[in-house]
């Protein structure tokens, strides 16, 4: 069921909604229509409806830009923002307690010649390292640049790393949200994606990881054009296949999603998600649900003005393989509706390659063989030979 949060004829243009694994609760921050002020609120799920405890103003000054994310270590929130009066970029520590937001002092993370441009600033949490890194697009008297900063929370304090570029001179990042970040929690990295006019609109992609106090980036990629300024784009990550997923509006006004593979640095084939009558107006949303293994993407249709949602599955072929449906391996390839010969428990798969003689091996969720256990754990088989698998199961 629906219910309000901010009243009064009013929107909320400026917000980051976040699940707390922890409280199990959702936790908002947003810009205040009304004091134009960072405030957080605290929802409790019950059924089909969410009821919001008191918000909580944490800036005194006006501001323009509002993200934020959960560090699962310490189990408090980094919230940035730009300040609406210098246009620096800040943030604070915030902690939850039952449904009351508490925040720390304020925390200078870069000071702008110029202002830190709206609508391009991005953070993300990496558990492995127990730091962020916040990314933004910086203006100065000469030149349009983006870099980036990680953070750690240290106490009540934010520890700010040394300044990084990712992309120098005039790059023409386009305003609407295109600059995301996300945690790609199979290969350990950061993971970005970005569109520039100076590069004809197409979607880029890149890895960015922590060294010491600064960052490491990886190697640039080009995806897919989206053909027009503004066109919204957004980010997740599949722990189900360990891909990241972007889904995005095209020059042809169809909404469609393609996958990236940090660990090969190989891009998937775009899939096409809706007619070119439904494209997305002003944003798209694409976040993965943990329990269904599936990928939620939502967003404005242009054409009627409503808001439609679409349930994706990884586009890379997924199976829906289980320790209790799994009963072997095919001996051979086959097409769909070709009858197939199976080898069951007990016998010898000899067509594998470069296995380790005495490993385990595990049915992974797109069909092929790990030594470490997919996302449902299914045993595939032992190897006795580099070329053969005795096959067993859970």
């Amino acid at each position: 069921s629906f219910n309000e949060l901010v009243g009064g004829n009013t929107y909320i243009d400026q917000y980051e909604m976040l699940y707390d694994p922890d409280i199990s609760k959702l936790v908002i921050f947003y810009r205040d229509p009304s004091t134009t002020r960072v405030k957080c609120v605290v929802g409790t799920v019950s059924g089909t409806s969410v009821t919001f405890a008191t918000a909580v103003e944490m800036s005194t000054d006006s501001v323009d830009y509002v993200r934020a994310a959960y560090d699962t270590t310490n189990n408090k929130y980094i919230v940035v923002y730009k300040n609406g009066s210098d246009a620096h970029l800040y943030g604070r520590v915030v902690s939850i307690s039952g449904t009351t937001p508490s925040f720390e002092s304020e925390v200078t993370i870069y000071d702008s010649e110029n202002g830190v441009a709206s609508q391009n600033i991005t953070i993300a949490f990496s558990p492995d390292d127990d730091k962020f890194i916040v990314a933004f697009q910086n203006e100065s008297s000469s030149t349009i640049t983006v870099r980036c900063r990680s953070l750690a929370i240290s106490g009540s304090s934010i520890t700010v790393g040394t300044d990084t570029e990712i992309l120098a001179g005039n790059v023409g990042i386009t305003k609407g949200n295109n600059l995301k970040m996300v945690y790609d929690t199979e290969h350990n990295v950061f993971c970005m994606t970005y569109t520039r006019s100076t590069n004809s609109y197409y979607v880029d992609f890149r890895t960015l990881s922590i060294s010491g106090s600064g960052v490491t980036l990886g190697s640039e990629y080009t995806l897919v054009s989206v053909g027009q300024s503004g066109a919204p784009v957004n980010l997740t990550f599949n722990a189900t296949d360990g891909k990241c997923y972007i889904a995005y509006k095209n020059s042809s006004n169809a909404n469609y999603i393609i996958s990236f593979d940090a660990g090969s640095n190989t891009a998937g084939t775009a899939l096409k998600v809706s007619a070119d009558t439904a494209a997305y107006q002003s944003y798209v949303e694409i976040v993965y649900d943990s329990h269904r293994q599936k990928m939620v993407m939502t967003g404005d249709n242009a054409y009627n003005n409503d808001l439609e949602s679409y349930m994706v599955s990884g586009t890379d072929g997924q199976t829906n393989v289980t320790a209790e449906n799994y009963v072997g391996i095919a001996d051979a390839a086959y097409s769909d509706g070709n009858t197939a010969t199976c080898q069951t428990v007990g016998a010898v798969d000899d067509a594998q390659s470069s296995l380790t003689p005495g490993q385990l091996y595990y049915v992974q969720n797109n069909g092929s063989l790990s030594t470490s256990a997919g996302s449902p754990s299914v045993v595939g088989g032992v190897a006795i030979a580099s070329t053969k698998l005795l096959i067993t199961r859970s």
